[in-house]
């Protein structure tokens, strides 16, 4: 049986910090979460070439493996959000991730994610939330988006 924690860890570090996609087929089962990851490793490197994911924590409970990252990169392409296109503000910026994956056999079948999309556009000057608009729960990770 596969270490879900090791596994997590070297996709994360090769596919989304080093950007290296042609290592998918080793993480991944299926071509169609293959193709939606490609697509997400590729908007968030054009938008911030140096696109960096740091685990702060791992768990593992069965088939699942949770991690909570901080995300990290200077905004210097175009990002591709659900505001529309935002063009580049040179902005350092961090915010939180947490992600679930469930492994089958030595690769991930499939999985989700909640990220601190709020603060990210925060950072990048396009959300103004000063007048009381809130996340609506708690951000365990405030302290590294600063």
């Amino acid at each position: 049986m596969v270490d879900g924690k090791a596994l997590v860890l070297d996709y994360l570090r090769e596919v989304f910090s080093e950007g290296r996609l042609d290592r998918l087929d080793r993480y991944l089962a299926g071509e169609e979460f293959m193709g939606g990851v490609r697509e997400l490793v590729g908007r968030w490197r054009t938008a911030f070439p140096d696109f960096t994911e740091t685990v702060e924590e791992v768990y593992a409970d069965g088939d699942r493996v949770i991690t909570v990252s901080a995300l990290s990169g200077t905004h210097r392409g175009v990002l591709r959000s659900r505001l529309g296109p935002i063009e580049p503000t040179g902005r350092q910026v961090r915010w939180s991730r947490i992600a679930v994956r469930r492994v089958i056999g030595d690769r991930f079948a499939d999985g989700f994610f909640e990220e601190d999309e709020v603060g990210l556009l925060e950072q990048l000057g396009v959300l103004d939330t000063s007048r009381g608009v809130g996340r609506g729960r708690h951000d365990p990770l405030s302290d590294v988006r600063r």
